[in-house]
């Protein structure tokens, strides 16, 4: 907890996190935060990230610069500034684009790191039905697209390191030991397979001699609303996305910090997010006037009037990322930040006895405790789902 406003906006640049905010109290994690809430009974909770920056930019025009432009600029900022590049690389279409603006400007690259429970996956394969797009597969997104590119990239750029963590033991010995705080990211979500990220943080700290290191993420595509009374679109930022990557607890690493670079998301380059949003806005206003696909197909949530938009809804991909291909095989959005489909492999089959899965539950339990259930979640085991999602202000444009 912080009180001070000008060290909470010091510290947030810093990190490249946003913060919560209530009762003038200034929280980088979310649990901690919510169990304040919760001690003086106050929900009005408000969520930032980089106001003055995003609210500083004309929203009232599209940036000149093309998307691919932007991208472009953006790798080169990254190879400016830091010595030693990783790129985290989930074969998803975002880190997918940040690989490919590399690759096809021949920005240098460092690193491209992945991490899944691959023995866990070898010894599910048997089971994985490609129809089955359900989370439960997710793990399998390793043998259907990210193996085959990373195999691909051996050939083509063979000066690129490529490293592949294998969690399954890793999260399972994290659980075992009781060591839920170290995946606990943010106070915002803690899933086993969540163990990658503290996997990619050593790896950093490995590379510590190659001098200054960044781990790059993919984080995130633009969120989207349109006022159907005003006619006009919006953008935010959901704490999820801003918060969730690389959030370790100061300390974790010991003497080392490593730094997580979101790719999109960056204040050292705003003007990318507001593209996209334009990008979006233009092409969404043909698409829905030629009828390529019904507005109620992109829709979320309807708020009053205010349409929620579905950014990982194929149409966005495809407007967002020139090079992305539909056809990739793809699994759906994880529909929970604890027990997710992704982690299903240690929580609902038989490659982990109930002790382990009994351990988790109670460390779950343990760190989101003392926060009201109003500001939780529960799926219909009536286990943790999520906690409350905190969004910024709407930016209209």
């Amino acid at each position: 907890m912080i009180t001070d406003k000008f060290i909470a906006d010091r510290l947030s640049y810093e990190t490249r996190k946003g913060y919560w905010k209530l009762n003038n109290h200034f929280f980088f994690n979310k649990a901690e935060c919510l169990r304040y809430a919760t001690e003086i009974n106050r929900p009005d909770v408000t969520f930032h990230y980089y106001d003055f920056i995003y609210d500083s930019l004309d929203w009232s025009t599209n940036p000149n610069e093309s998307l691919e432009h932007l991208y472009k600029e953006r790798a080169q900022q990254l190879r400016d500034k830091y010595d030693y590049l990783i790129l985290c690389f989930s074969g998803g279409s975002d880190s997918t684009n940040v690989l490919d603006t590399f690759l096809k400007n021949n920005i240098k690259l460092d690193e491209i790191v992945t991490y899944f429970p691959i023995t866990a996956i070898e010894k599910l394969i048997s089971t994985f039905n490609k129809n089955d797009r359900s989370d439960n597969n997710t793990i399998f997104e390793y043998i259907e697209v990210v193996r085959p590119r990373l195999q691909k990239i051996e050939s083509t750029h063979p000066d690129i390191k490529i490293t592949v963590i294998d969690n399954t033991e890793m999260s399972l010995k994290m659980i075992q030991a009781e060591q839920y705080y170290k995946i606990f990211m943010g106070g915002i979500a803690g899933a086993p397979n969540t163990s990658g990220q503290y996997a990619v943080g050593e790896l950093a700290k490995q590379r510590q001699n190659m001098g200054n290191v960044a781990c790059i993420t993919g984080i995130d595509k633009p969120r989207l609303v349109f006022d159907s009374t005003n006619k006009k679109y919006g953008m935010y930022f959901m704490d999820s996305s801003t918060n969730f990557y690389g959030s370790f607890e100061k300390g974790i690493f010991k003497d080392y910090e490593p730094v997580f670079e979101h790719f999109y998301l960056t204040y050292d380059l705003p003007k990318l997010t507001q593209k996209q949003c334009f990008e979006i806005k233009n092409n969404l206003i043909n698409i829905l006037h030629e009828k390529i696909i019904n507005l109620k197909d992109l829709i979320i949530s309807n708020f009053d009037g205010i349409f929620v938009f579905n950014s990982n809804h194929d149409i966005f991909k495809r407007i967002l990322y020139n090079s992305w291909d539909l056809n990739t095989w793809q699994s759906k959005k994880q529909q929970s930040l604890f027990y997710q489909g992704l982690s299903n492999w240690m929580l609902e089959t038989d490659l982990t006895d109930n002790k382990v899965k009994e351990y988790f539950t109670g460390q779950v339990n343990e760190l989101t405790s003392g926060i009201n259930e109003n500001l939780i979640t529960y799926d219909s085991r009536g286990r943790v789902n999520r906690l409350k999602s905190y969004s910024t202000k709407t930016i209209w444009f």
